[in-house]
């Protein structure tokens, strides 16, 4: 296998009690003559099988394909291990693909689903089963070392290995040191894919607004100093907003407590209270008959200006727990086995002193950074970020200027409160969208403004103009 070549291993179970028709055969000279010591059985006929590790041409009851393209060599018959008939053999595959060299250098290629169809014609397809493992056991545990278990458990459960779950959780436990658990969870998703070959266990993500309050509120509780206080106030919080705003739609919902937490490790509880009234403003405003399409633009972009991307903020988003364990779950990172992931962040930081600007490029370590995230206080400094401040400030600003009463007024609302949605990018090209969208922005409103202020007009000179009846 280091050698990008294939490896097949055969296992043989020999039942040495009476009652099947077989029995073992004592050493002698039968024995000798066909050249067996005691590894062989007899049948009722007289005929004599060895018992030997290699099985038979085309005689294997059960396939397993860890690799696809090994188990369709292993049906080839101008192959040495041709174990596969189509009158005896299921077959257990993981239609994973695996690249070989030629792959990598372009010469070969290979589909999955093609050489399923190749192995079902040599194995009994209506006792086989295929489905790409791998990607369920990485996403379900994190790492797709475990697929070979999980396919013992397919195998198991559609009746095809003769051990009993007991014996096979004992081996586990017995044999497996590290990661006993997940490897048990991997043989008991396989049960479950075989009974339900639709189903498809992944690890639970929040769906709903609670699930993600509750997600939330463990990594509080595992990451902040005061963490169970933290975790408390910040399901009050979400649970207050949510009862105050219960006509908002559930994506709606869902998107408002993800704001909320951000905010509070940005800063602290009073930031999101700041932001969360300026967002009953709007949807106090707001209606059902418009599903609050404003309210779910000021969710978004609020919290946008809100957030801005200082040094503390970027240090946090770079060590945050959220990020490690993504990590962790896409490299294949196996903490249990010693493994671990050394980071080095290659940032620049910018600071305004005076008239000064200074920007370092320097290369940093996860503890340096885990320093400056507390560094909250650095805000508070005169000019901290004094342009990403005006434009929050001046965005909040519109939230009193915007009128949702009437079509007009709610279709400029939606593009004032969605300005912050073009502003992207490095400071050189934030800040040139920042003007941009200000300047449009307070256009748009003196536009709307003199519209209204003709038709006040026009109103107030029709009621003075005398009517004849």
């Amino acid at each position: 296998a280091i050698r990008n070549g294939g490896v097949y291993g055969q296992i043989t179970f020999v039942q040495d009690s009476c009652g099947t028709g077989f029995q073992p055969v004592s050493s002698g000279s039968k024995n000798k003559k066909h050249g067996l010591e005691a590894c062989a059985t007899v049948s009722s006929d007289g005929v004599v099988y060895p018992t030997t590790g290699n099985i038979p041409y085309g005689k294997a009851d059960l396939l397993l394909g860890i690799d696809i393209l090994e188990a369709t060599r292993a049906t080839d018959p101008r192959e040495q291990f041709r174990v596969a008939s189509k009158d005896r053999t299921a077959a257990v595959l993981n239609l994973h693909k695996q690249p070989t060299v030629y792959g990598l250098l372009g010469r070969d290629d290979f589909e999955p689903e093609e050489l399923r169809e190749e192995i079902y014609n040599h194995c009994k397809p209506d006792h086989s089963f295929a489905k790409n493992l791998s990607e369920i056991c990485e996403r379900r545990l994190g790492s797709k070392q475990f697929v070979n278990i999980m396919m013992v458990g397919v195998a198991y459960q559609l009746g095809l290995i003769p051990v009993s779950a007991h014996s096979i959780a004992w081996a586990i436990k017995d044999t497996i040191r590290r990661d006993q658990r997940r490897n048990m969870k991997a043989f008991n998703i396989g049960r479950k894919l075989a009974l339900e070959p639709r189903a498809l266990p992944r690890k639970p993500e929040p769906d709903t607004w609670e699930h993600l309050v509750t997600n939330k509120s463990r990594i509080l509780r595992k990451t902040r100093l005061r963490g169970r206080k933290y975790a408390d106030q910040f399901e009050k919080i979400v649970q207050g907003a949510m009862k105050q705003m219960r006509d908002l739609p559930e994506s709606s919902k869902y998107d408002l407590a993800v704001r909320i937490y951000d905010l509070i490790q940005y800063q602290d509880h009073a930031l999101a209270k700041q932001y969360l009234e300026q967002v009953r403003k709007v949807y106090r405003a707001d209606s059902a008959a418009r599903n609050f399409e404003a309210t779910d633009a000021a969710i978004w972009n609020l919290a946008k200006v809100m957030l801005i991307k200082d040094e503390p903020y970027v240090a946090y988003l770079l060590t945050r727990y959220e990020k490690k364990q993504r990590d962790i779950a896409k490299y294949g990172v196996d903490v249990s086995n010693g493994d671990r992931i050394v980071y080095r962040h290659h940032t620049s930081p910018e600071f305004h002193i005076g008239k000064w600007r200074v920007r370092l490029k320097i290369t940093t370590s996860d503890w340096q950074l885990k320093l400056v995230r507390h560094m909250k206080w650095w805000r508070k400094l005169p000019g901290w970020h004094k342009r990403e401040v005006t434009f929050r400030d001046w965005y909040v600003g519109l939230l009193e200027r915007i009128n949702l009463t009437h079509d007009a007024g709610y279709a400029q609302a939606l593009k004032v409160l969605k300005a912050p949605e073009t502003v992207s990018g490095y400071r050189e090209i934030r800040y040139p969208k920042m003007d941009e969208a200000v300047s449009a922005i307070d256009a748009e409103l003196s536009r709307l403004a003199k519209v209204e202020l003709d038709l006040r007009r026009d109103v107030l000179g029709s009621l003075r103009t005398p009517t004849h009846v």
